[in-house]
């Protein structure tokens, strides 16, 4: 593969997936993961090893995970239940589908809500559980940014080490 495309490719990569770590809707990580592993293919694993770009995937795999389970970790924190965790899970996407991010989070909010009382929370209880569930995602968005951008320094050392 021409070295400038695939410097274009990768790059681009990492681009879209940073972004996508705070986009909902885009598999962040997945697209990190997918530059590393394209210019560690593309350059027959001369610069990467095999190793480091197994690791580099796991990690990318289990912060995907914290994006889905990070609001209903701190709905559990809270003290909802299932239905105030299924309620968050049920707000987001639909938020997301009318209103991208911010649509997600308010959709998130008021599924935790209407979960919450649904649990026979009181109100205070249920506004309580509702915004930590927007916490949790929140915090699940800015690790997966870190993460994102911990992948692409560990893909620039070991670029500079080999």
């Amino acid at each position: 593969m021409d070295p400038i495309l695939l410097w274009c490719l990768t790059i681009a990569l990492f681009g879209i997936g940073t972004i996508g770590t705070i986009i909902p809707g885009l598999p962040g990580l997945g697209f990190v993961f997918g530059g590393v592993l394209l210019y560690s293919w593309a350059t027959d694993w001369a610069q990467m090893s095999t190793t480091t770009v197994v690791v580099v995937g796991l990690i990318a795999l289990l912060a995907s995970l914290a994006d889905w389970f990070g609001s209903g970790l701190a709905t559990q924190i809270g003290g909802g239940k299932r239905k105030a965790f299924v309620g968050t899970l049920i707000g987001g996407v639909l938020g997301l589908l009318v209103a991208s991010l911010p649509g997600m989070l308010i959709g998130a909010f008021i599924g935790a809500l209407i979960g919450a009382i649904l649990e026979g929370k009181n109100p205070q209880q249920a506004g309580k559980i509702a915004v930590l569930s927007i916490m949790g995602i929140l915090g699940a968005k800015v690790l997966q940014l870190f993460i994102a951008i911990g992948i692409i320094i560990t893909f620039i050392i070991a670029l500079v080490i080999q």
